[in-house]
């Protein structure tokens, strides 16, 4: 899945005209109404998050609809595997710093850098977070025109969506769910829908820039396209699993299964459907389930 390129080019060309049917679209439309709510269990769990007014958030972040506001999303730095991720940039902290300084002489940009709330609500409660590594880089010198979203202001990604120009990510899916709400994105790092002319992709620090400060036209994928690729990734690329109880952070406590018989082929269909993806993948969809 990172990236999906040929898995999603393998899936789309398996439905119906390569696009949604309406049972389908439903369907996302659905998963995305409950996903922008923001009321998911780990969420909740960590009050990561408040319901703000718009004139809250407004007043929070000094936006002036005059400028090119850009909106960076910090991944967690640490995370396991985010290295693994990285194209244009080494890691993230680099990718932040080098950021800022792009765009710190521009008189009609404005930057608002949101960190990741697992920084700072993580029961690991690490030392340093991104907000960390831009104070030591810039102490008081931190341009004019950057501001820091940090994670005890409370507000949801998504509600920051009608005030962003451009989103800029390393990697994740925060990207797909912005161009969902036909915010351009510029990706710096692997992401899912790598190559496949969604984000806008740089392949040199030098047009990184460009795309930043406006020199560079940005990408609009048709809506239906990304709709496309959503119900893939979200939706379809996530196998149910039935012979065993779902679990988050917890330990497994055994199958659901009676007796090995329970396995055997025929006896259930998506165990049935993992193991021919396994056995014969080359004429499997995977997501034909």
């Amino acid at each position: 899945l990172y990236p999906s390129k040929v898995r999603y080019q393998k899936f789309i060309s398996s439905i119906s005209n390569g696009n949604l049917n309406l049972f389908q679209n439903k369907e996302l439309d659905k998963f995305i109404s409950e996903r922008f709510s923001g009321n998911n269990q780990v969420a909740l769990d960590e009050s990561y998050f408040k319901n703000l007014e718009i004139s809250q958030i407004k007043n929070q972040l000094k936006l002036d609809p005059k400028k090119r506001n850009i909106f960076l999303f910090s991944n967690i730095y640490w995370d396991v595997g985010i290295n693994e991720m990285s194209f244009l940039y080494k890691d993230v902290i680099s990718w932040v710093k080098d950021t800022i300084y792009m765009i710190s002489n521009s008189n009609n940009i404005n930057l608002y850098i949101k960190t990741h709330p697992g920084e700072y609500y993580d029961k690991s409660q690490t030392p340093k977070g991104v907000a960390d590594f831009i104070g030591e880089e810039f102490g008081d010198n931190l341009p004019s025109n950057v501001f820091l979203i940090e994670p005890h202001m409370k507000i949801k990604p998504y509600d920051l969506f009608p005030y962003i120009d451009l989103g800029v990510i390393f990697s994740g899916t925060l990207g797909l769910e912005m161009m969902l709400n036909k915010i351009p994105v510029v990706s710096t790092g692997i992401t899912p829908y790598l190559d496949l002319g969604f984000a806008n992709e740089p392949k040199s620090k030098d047009e990184y820039e460009k795309i930043l400060n406006g020199q560079i036209p940005l990408n609009k994928p048709k809506i239906s396209d990304i709709r496309n690729f959503a119900y893939f990734y979200f939706i379809k690329s996530c196998i149910p699993w039935n012979i065993s109880e779902n679990l988050y952070g917890g330990f497994f406590n055994g199958f659901n299964i009676k007796c090995l018989n329970d396995l055997e082929p025929g006896k259930n269909e998506i165990l049935d459907h993992i193991c021919n993806c396994l056995i014969n993948d080359k004429n499997q969809i995977i997501e034909d389930w």
